[in-house]
């Protein structure tokens, strides 16, 4: 359990490495940054723990980025995992696969919460047309998916794996 929450630690700081330098590449894609690490505490922690680890990730981003209400993504993140919290029921504790799934669903119910927050508060440069709108729906969580499973979920799983302890043949 101590590795496992050991792999916690890491993929927090892969994330807050990721979300300073990587947007100057990926930000025409919109990767949700923080999407694998939630998903990573829904198996840790309790829902209002998490919904503070969303909250702070949220907020994070609205104070680095120049987001179009202060507040926007923490709300997003918010109502994202308070959707996707039950789910994790139907999931192991697999990361190999379980990360990967879980975040291609968190971040399409980001992305629905995002355009329906844009929709509500008016926010003019997130509506776009329904073209864009239906293929950032398919392209976005497919990558967010691709995303966690090559920069958490396998580097991760392969460092539980060689730092297990070794049974040299024994049962």
């Amino acid at each position: 359990m101590l590795e496992r929450q050991y792999n916690l630690v890491i993929a927090a700081a892969i994330t807050l490495l990721f979300v300073l330098f990587a947007p100057n590449f990926f930000a025409p894609i919109g990767i949700h940054f923080f999407a694998p690490f939630l998903i990573m505490a829904l198996y840790f922690f309790r829902l209002s723990t998490i919904l503070w680890l969303a909250f702070a990730a949220g907020l994070f981003l609205d104070a680095l980025f120049v987001s179009p209400r202060f507040g926007f993504f923490a709300a997003t993140y918010m109502v994202s995992l308070l959707i996707i919290y039950p789910l994790r029921l139907y999931f192991f504790r697999d990361w190999l696969m379980t990360v990967p799934v879980l975040t291609l669903l968190f971040s399409l119910v980001a992305l629905l919460a995002e355009h329906i927050f844009a929709f509500l508060f008016d926010i003019p440069h997130m509506g776009g047309s329904f073209g864009a709108f239906v293929l950032s729906l398919l392209v976005v969580p497919l990558v967010d998916s691709i995303w966690a499973l090559f920069f958490f979920a396998l580097p991760l799983s392969m460092l539980y794996y060689y730092m297990r302890p070794k049974t040299h043949g024994k049962e």
